[in-house]
């Protein structure tokens, strides 16, 4: 299935809210079967959306720091409307998707 990867992040989600449900339960083998076959697409992303952070925000303790305003502390020189707009390149990006 083409989808983009905001959707594929989507799915993964929602997988995970429900792993303890009856319904995870029932579905086990079809979980693990969606993450064998998209586990590294998953883990892809994730790892594009660090290093996009990490190029735009402070990290400290591998987390985004906060500034006195609870707001992502930019780092020097960066912008704000540029890192959204690498974003939603990011997620609006194509990948295939097995179900």
């Amino acid at each position: 299935m083409n989808a983009t990867n905001r959707t594929l992040l989507a799915i993964h989600q929602e997988i995970q809210q429900m792993q303890n449900s009856v319904n995870g339960l029932f579905h086990r083998s079809k979980i693990k079967q969606f993450y064998s076959d998209n586990g590294i697409r998953i883990d892809t992303i994730h790892k594009k959306m660090r290093e996009l952070q990490s190029e735009y925000f402070v990290i400290e303790n591998e987390q985004i720091k906060k500034g006195e305003d609870s707001k992502p502390i930019m780092q020097e020189g960066k912008d704000r409307k540029e890192f959204e707009d690498k974003f939603e390149i990011l997620m609006n990006g194509e990948t295939t998707i097995k179900i």
